[in-house]
């Protein structure tokens, strides 16, 4: 699981946290003097040398770093920090948690503490006078995403989920939702598994 979260939060926490504002960000020099390397359309390289794991890294903003943007700037990587994870805070909450010159180093914290009561989470979705269910197996698919909806604290158990459902959108872990021959329960099961594994610091 740690490998799991490291990864998350290097995508999370990149510098300009995937805008195009070039903070911190450093063009990979070819390196050879082989000329398809060379090769470049709008800064786009069509081929590049192969790059060594320690050298493949990806710089982090820090609070010296994020302090250091002007008040506008803060608000927007706060935004696509907190978008991306599916989460938000009323704006008044925003501006006084970016005010306290610690928001990356609190956003890092969060993510490492258990603060949402999991029991009233799945309690709460199941409720059938706050969210809509079906006789179909399709409630599988809705719990998945009404409890995000629920989760009114961004923690170690937001980040799980977070993770396991960014998983099941790629090629390797995706249960085919959208194929007639992938069957509905089979989607919740690959969740929840990706989730119990990530829990379980499963390698």
């Amino acid at each position: 699981m740690k490998n799991l979260i490291m990864l998350a939060l290097s995508i999370l926490f990149l510098s300009g946290c995937g805008g195009s504002s070039g903070i911190g960000n450093q063009a990979q020099k070819p390196g050879t003097d082989d000329a398809n390397y060379k090769l470049s359309y709008k800064g786009l390289r069509f081929f590049a040398p192969a790059m060594s794991q320690s050298a493949y890294t990806l710089e982090q903003v820090d609070d010296k770093l994020f302090n250091s943007l002007t008040p506008s700037q803060q608000y927007v990587v706060a935004d696509k920090l907190l978008t991306t994870l599916f989460f938000g805070y009323p704006q008044p909450s925003l501006e006084e948690r970016i005010s306290r010159r610690d928001f990356i180093s609190a956003l890092f914290g969060q993510l490492h503490q258990e603060s949402n009561d999991k029991e009233k989470i799945e309690e709460t979705i199941r409720d059938t006078k706050k969210f809509y269910h079906s006789s179909s197996s399709n409630d599988a698919v809705n719990h998945i995403l009404s409890r995000f909806y629920v989760m009114d604290k961004l923690d170690h158990y937001f980040l799980q989920n977070w993770i396991a459902y960014i998983l099941t959108q790629t090629i390797m872990f995706s249960p085919a939702y959208e194929l007639e021959s992938s069957h509905r329960p089979n989607i919740a099961r690959v969740y929840n598994a990706l989730v119990r594994n990530i829990e379980e610091e499963a390698t």
